[in-house]
């Protein structure tokens, strides 16, 4: 079963990790190492410049997404693990944000890097349109995105209110 839950500074390791795998996936060059990734998402979470949920099959955690916002999201960051992917459960783990997490935005905005093209198709099969500097999908009140229930909430107690 798919489960998700909002992350606390103690996953911030567990991130690294995630974030690392996403920088690695989307070609783009970074000099942080790991540790120096750990400290920034410990430090974003902290502040609370940003929220992020976890996803996990079962215990093992299989991708996140890092954002922030009110009715219109900027998704920062946003990662399924390679064995999970071309199976649905990217789509499934964003039509759970659309759905739960961001029931009442009307917009999500983000930012993929133009030479990204597995993401690019990805976002854009889900509904994104613009340039992969500021892709932005609407978000109807109707919209069908909304109906997939295969993420559940393992807790909901970390939102940051």
């Amino acid at each position: 079963m798919e489960e998700a839950r909002y992350a606390t500074e103690l996953d911030a390791p567990i991130l690294a990790e995630l974030n690392q795998e996403m920088i690695e996936a989307s070609g783009h060059k970074t000099d942080l190492d790991r540790q120096a990734l750990e400290q920034r998402m410990r430090s974003w979470l902290a502040l609370r410049d940003y929220e992020c949920v976890l996803f996990f099959r079962s215990i093992v955690p299989i991708g996140y997404a890092l954002f922030r916002g009110g009715s219109e999201i900027h998704l920062r960051q946003f990662l399924i693990r390679q064995p999970y992917r071309r199976g649905g459960v990217g789509r499934s783990a964003f039509r759970f944000l659309t759905g739960e997490v961001w029931s009442s935005a009307h917009a999500v905005q983000l930012d993929v890097h133009s030479d990204n093209y597995v993401a690019l198709s990805f976002w854009r099969s889900l509904g994104f349109q613009g340039q992969p500097e500021a892709m932005r999908l609407t978000i109807a009140s109707n919209n069908s995105l909304n109906t997939d229930r295969l993420f559940h909430w393992r807790s909901k107690a970390a939102r940051l209110s």
